[in-house]
């Protein structure tokens, strides 16, 4: 007699990499670090400034305003989501809220971190290859913009790791998860909303497939 298997037991079996582009098993050892380093050097210079923008100074008295006491959306009035605001006020909470330094290593944990996951996204659908270019693609792209908008901690900076994790996530089937970091993506920026496209067409498929297996 063959065990039936659960349709929540199910995953969806990882896609094939494209010929060519098979997996390495020193792929994040050797990727990781230079990401990492790459990303540093890039936003070096959002630590040379104390603002590089209005949104940041803005975020800065928010934050202020809510440790004080001060309510989102009554005290404080904004038409942005309050998980930024938040963060703020927690980095300054624990280191201080006499430089932005906390707020821009966060960012930079931000954007290494985005690049990460677009690598593991690309990865897993069409090898290492493809991999380590959209990984390096997007630390590169992190700073192709204006630096007033690329080197500043705000609200797209974050937004962004949380949009490639609900993917990370929708990829791999675990959409409860997905739907936790798309929360976190709207919550951050509304615009992060616009996952929930991609999601939402990986979950149809998905259950398109059980179907058929059943």
């Amino acid at each position: 007699m063959i065990p039936a298997v659960r349709p929540a037991e199910r995953e969806a079996p990882p896609v094939a990499p494209a010929a060519g582009g098979r997996h390495r098993p020193r792929f994040w050892p050797a990727l990781a670090p230079v990401l990492a380093a790459l990303t540093a050097l890039l936003h070096l210079p959002s630590f040379l400034r104390a603002v590089w923008n209005p949104d940041e100074g803005f975020l800065a008295v928010q934050a202020r305003l809510l440790a004080h006491g001060g309510v989102v959306y009554q005290t404080v009035v904004d038409r942005k989501p309050p998980l930024l605001p938040w963060l703020y006020e927690g980095l300054f909470a624990v280191f201080g809220d006499t430089s932005l330094w906390p707020q821009r290593a966060a960012a930079l944990a931000a954007h290494l971190s985005t690049a990460l996951l677009t690598a593991a996204v690309a990865r897993r659908r069409w090898g290492d290859r493809t991999g380590a270019a959209a990984g390096l693609g997007v630390a590169l792209l992190s700073v192709a913009l204006a630096p007033e908008d690329t080197q500043a901690a705000t609200f797209e900076v974050f937004m962004l790791p949380w949009t490639v994790a609900a993917l990370w996530c929708a990829d791999r089937a675990r959409f409860g998860w997905a739907g936790a970091a798309l929360a976190a993506a709207a919550l951050t920026k509304q615009t992060g909303a616009a996952a929930l496209a991609p999601v939402a067409w990986l979950a149809w498929r998905a259950s398109g497939t059980a179907a058929l297996g059943r």
